[in-house]
Order: structure tokens, then C-alpha cells, then sequence
């Protein structure tokens, strides 16, 4: 009977996470059904993988998919050493740690979810300008992918504003190492296509080193965090 109950207590799931978890794949599961049917979209699109749908090799996009999985590290550390950490007692008008890093992981989602879906090359055919990206002028295209840098950049800029104190008490090196390749990576996509050898891979290249400093960044707080948090609980 001590082992039953041993067992039990190691296989419960707290309630939070088996009702959200669960909840939130039946959610996308409808969602993705409903999608097809309204959007007149083939259910193999939706749910196969990309490289089978294009009849392509594999290790199509891997550069860009080796981004979307730091992405997804970085918002999963985030939240997770946020659930971890209690909720201490923070200065008025001063965010905590824990908050710092949900707004975090929820800032990484968002550029996750922009990069993954490529949400700034489609607004053209969100707006009705186009149906397929490649059809709109690239002058255009710039243009539009310019203004939804600039509202990332308020996003970011009220982040920075908010959080400004729990930034700086991190190790700001892959910070300035991310906004120097995130910006190299922003003026060559601006570039036509020809102007820079091996144009694609410096894009790309310059991005993904961004992507692994902003990683890097929230590695360190959140293992700084955690050791404060073990170490030094009544700081």
C-alpha cells in the first residue's frame, strides 16, 4: 500500500497545468478544423509536415527552423523559472523577477509566432493588396515590413521602460551582441537581392546569432535568479 500511495503521489498533475495544457491543444485542435473548413484550406497543410507538403528534402529551412526552436527555449525558460520563483516583495512602482520573466517569455512568444508564421510578410494579403506575398512590389513589401519592425520596436520600447531595472542588473553582453546582429540582419533584408554576396545566409546567419543572444540573455537571469532564489531565499 506505501508503494500505491508512493506512486499516486509521484503521477498527480498539478490542476493548473493538466486543465491549461490540455485545454489549449483541444482549442488549437478545433481551431485548426475550423480554419480549414472556413478558409477552404486542405486539412494535409494544415497538420503534415512542410518539407513532405513541398515534396522538399528534409533539412529545408534549417537555419530558420534552428531559430524557431531557440525561440521556443527561451519563452519556455522564461516561464518556467518564473512559476518557480516566489512571490517576493518588490519597491512600489517595481516590477518582480517573476513578472520580468512572464513579460518576457511573452515577449519571446510574440517574435516566436512573427518569425514562425512570418506574420510581417503576409500583412499585404491580410490587407487585401495581394494574394500571395511575392506578388506585392517590393517596395511595398518594405514599407510594410518596416511598419511592423517600428511597432515591435514600441512593444519593446515599453518592455525596456517597464523592466529597465531588471535589465540592467543582467549580464548586458548578448544584449549588445543582439541588437548589432539584429540590426545587420534588418538592413540586409531591406537590401534587393543581389547587392551583397551570400545574401540569404548573412540575413539569416546575422538573425539566428540575435535570436541565440537574446537566449543567452534570459539563460543567465534566469539561472541568477534561480541560485538567488536557493541560495539566498530572504534577499
Amino acid at each position: 500500500m506505501r508503494a500505491v500511495r508512493a506512486l499516486h503521489h509521484r503521477t498527480q498533475i498539478a490542476p493548473p497545468l493538466f486543465i491549461y495544457s490540455y485545454s489549449l491543444v483541444f482549442i488549437f485542435l478545433v481551431a485548426i478544423g475550423w480554419i480549414a473548413k472556413v478558409q477552404n484550406i486542405s486539412m494535409y497543410e494544415l497538420v503534415a509536415d512542410p518539407a513532405e507538403i513541398a515534396h522538399k528534402p528534409p533539412y529545408m529551412g534549417l537555419l530558420s527552423q534552428m531559430g524557431i526552436l531557440i525561440w521556443s527555449g527561451t519563452f519556455c525558460i522564461c516561464w518556467f523559472t518564473a512559476s518557480l520563483l516566489r512571490k517576493g516583495k518588490s519597491r512600489k512602482n517595481s516590477a518582480s523577477w517573476p513578472e520580468f520573466l512572464w513579460a518576457s517569455g511573452g515577449l519571446s512568444l510574440l517574435f516566436l509566432l512573427d518569425d514562425w508564421l512570418q506574420i510581417h510578410e503576409y500583412i499585404p494579403v491580410v490587407l487585401g493588396l495581394a494574394s500571395d506575398p511575392s506578388g506585392v512590389p517590393r517596395f511595398l513589401q518594405n514599407v510594410i515590413e518596416s511598419a511592423a519592425y517600428i511597432l515591435y520596436a514600441a512593444i519593446l520600447a515599453v518592455y525596456v521602460g517597464r523592466y529597465r531595472s531588471k535589465i540592467m542588473q543582467g549580464n548586458l553582453v548578448p544584449v549588445i551582441v543582439m541588437l548589432v546582429f539584429m540590426g545587420i540582419s534588418t538592413l540586409i533584408d531591406i537590401l534587393p537581392h543581389g547587392h551583397l554576396h551570400s545574401h540569404d545566409l548573412l540575413e539569416e546567419g546575422s538573425k539566428l546569432i540575435g535570436i541565440l543572444s537574446w537566449f543567452n540573455y534570459f539563460f543567465l537571469v534566469s539561472q541568477q535568479c534561480l541560485r538567488r532564489q536557493l541560495f539566498m531565499p530572504n534577499a
